[in-house]
């Protein structure tokens, strides 16, 4: 009779059981897996902006996988603005190779106190806990006064491409 290592049997039963239901979910639940390629979330930016005051600008903050759903943070000077982007809304929205999804800040009838970097990091906690962070696009709004603006306040939008 042959003596059994029951603690290394345990742990080698163990380890196929987790093996085939991570298998079998991939097989029968792909959707689980969908935004999950294995590669790096890498978030990319524009990394300048000059705009004349009063005019309109869109900062462009795009990532590199689908993702089932995100939080995509935006982040300038003293200002948070927070969206949750799902699947859905960035389907078929990106025409570039290396990109899944884009979402748009636009800021209308921009002040010069506008101005500063502008970052966006992008969170995903399906399937995997994921998060990247753009190198910031860096606005510069500058004098308008030949024009003869007005100093209105700033108008804030997201929008995707």
């Amino acid at each position: 009779a042959e003596i059994i290592d029951l603690a290394r049997y345990k742990k080698c039963i163990s380890a196929l059981h987790l093996r085939s239901t991570v298998e079998w979910t991939k097989l029968y639940s792909p959707h689980l897996f969908a935004g999950f390629s294995g590669l790096d979330l890498v978030v990319t930016q524009s990394p300048h902006l000059t705009v004349t005051e009063g005019g309109t600008v869109q900062i462009k903050c795009c990532w590199n996988q689908n993702l089932i759903r995100a939080t995509v943070n935006w982040k300038s000077n003293a200002t948070n603005m927070s969206v949750l982007v799902n699947n859905r809304q960035c389907q078929n929205r990106s025409s570039k190779h290396n990109e899944s999804c884009c979402l748009n800040l636009t800021i209308s009838n921009l002040n010069r106190s506008d101005s500063g970097t502008y970052t966006c990091k992008v969170s995903s906690e399906i399937p995997v806990l994921q998060q990247s962070v753009g190198n910031g696009t860096h606005l510069t709004v500058i004098s308008a006064r030949q024009h003869g603006s007005q100093g209105k306040n700033s108008c804030v939008a997201l929008n995707f491409s």
